[in-house]
């Protein structure tokens, strides 16, 4: 796939959102993408970075732009979470060149979705969750009980608008969760500082870097996300 963003927000448990943009470093380059699901993992070149469900080639090509935010529509009550935002007019290729932006929303370790809705903010409907849904995919990773929903970003107009809103806790045996697909979930262990262009000082892999745990996992070593949250 060719995308021209990889959008990804990272939420945690008192209402912080770090949202990671990932776009080329100009007009002419796209980031170059495969679903793991799809390859082979263990073959894997210099420039190739894993995020999340994507393996990333060229990300040299590439630059990381940060964010983060304390969402005003959030509580925390007794192992549960509810959050509403929003993101408005992220810019994505039109459709009609055959490219689009891919979105990623990742939860607290140990929290999973018990309602989620991700829908058209330019729907006239009231009722937020009346409005025109879109469509996205939810996976869980058992081993490292991290969950993320996936939606693609595509679009006519040139950008595309969302609003998000659901509901999360940490796994009692008692809840009733979304229904979701079981899948290894990679956050890249290579933490070389290198820049992708002279206006980026930082990547996103030095960005994480003091959150890398250097323990085995099932991808080697792999990103403490409470560790990451507490900062």
């Amino acid at each position: 796939m060719n995308l021209s963003i990889l959008l990804t927000d990272f939420i945690d448990t008192k209402g912080m959102l770090k949202t990671y943009r990932f776009i080329p470093i100009n007009q002419y380059n796209r980031i170059v993408v495969d679903r793991l699901s799809d390859i082979c993992t263990d073959v894997k070149g210099n420039t190739d970075k894993d995020v999340g469900l994507l393996r990333v080639y060229n990300s040299d090509k590439c630059q990381l732009l940060s964010t983060t935010c304390k969402i005003k529509d959030f509580t925390d009550s007794y192992g549960k979470i509810f959050f509403c935002f929003e993101h408005m007019f992220i810019p994505v290729e039109s459709s009609g060149y055959g490219s689009c932006g891919i979105y990623n929303f990742i939860l607290p370790v140990d929290y999973r979705l018990t309602e989620l809705h991700i829908v058209d903010p330019f729907d006239n409907n009231k009722n937020l969750k009346k409005k025109k849904h879109f469509k996205y995919d939810v996976f869980y990773d058992c081993e490292s009980h991290i969950q993320v929903v996936q939606m693609q970003l595509r679009s006519a107009r040139g950008n595309f608008s969302f609003i998000l809103t659901g509901e999360a806790c940490i796994d009692d045996g008692k809840s009733k969760f979304i229904d979701c697909k079981e899948q290894n979930i990679y956050l890249d262990e290579d933490i070389r500082e290198f820049f992708f262009d002279d206006g980026i000082k930082k990547s996103f892999w030095k960005n994480l870097k003091e959150s890398i745990l250097l323990e085995p996992n099932f991808n080697g070593i792999g990103i403490d996300l409470k560790k990451l949250f507490q900062k």
